[in-house]
């Protein structure tokens, strides 16, 4: 998946889960570099990261974060952890938890299609106003 908004190690663990083979955080991977580029990124020695350094890192951090996650639930491969869709939908009406996260327990309602849609264009309109 090429998704921007894959961050943090729970994002990892919820695309992972949902059956995702494989994750690009693209957005991640240019905020690491842009703040590489402006001198926000100390390194441990006097030698600078390179842009390649810190994303390896990034993902090795991800990698043991998700390892962690799934230690927790005594599951110890990816391949048992994928597509199982062992999770409670909190928070969405169930018109969408039923379209998309088919077979996903949900005792919480919350957001319809059409306040998510809010969001995003809010999102959109505050990225390009």
């Amino acid at each position: 998946a090429e998704a921007g908004d894959v961050k943090e190690v729970h994002d990892y663990a919820t695309i992972f889960g949902y059956g995702c083979d494989g994750v690009c955080p693209y957005v991640a991977y240019e905020a690491l570099s842009k703040m590489n580029a402006e001198g926000l990124v100390e390194a441990k020695s006097k030698q600078e990261y390179t842009d390649e350094q810190l994303f390896a890192n990034y993902r090795n951090a991800a990698a043991k974060g998700l390892l962690k996650v799934m230690s927790k639930m005594g599951i110890s491969t990816l391949q048992s952890y994928k597509a199982a869709q062992i999770f409670e939908a909190v928070g969405l009406a169930d018109e969408v938890v039923d379209r998309c996260f088919t077979g996903t327990t949900t005792r919480i309602q919350g957001s319809d299609f059409e306040a998510l849609y809010r969001d995003l264009d809010r999102f959109h309109d505050s990225a390009y106003p």
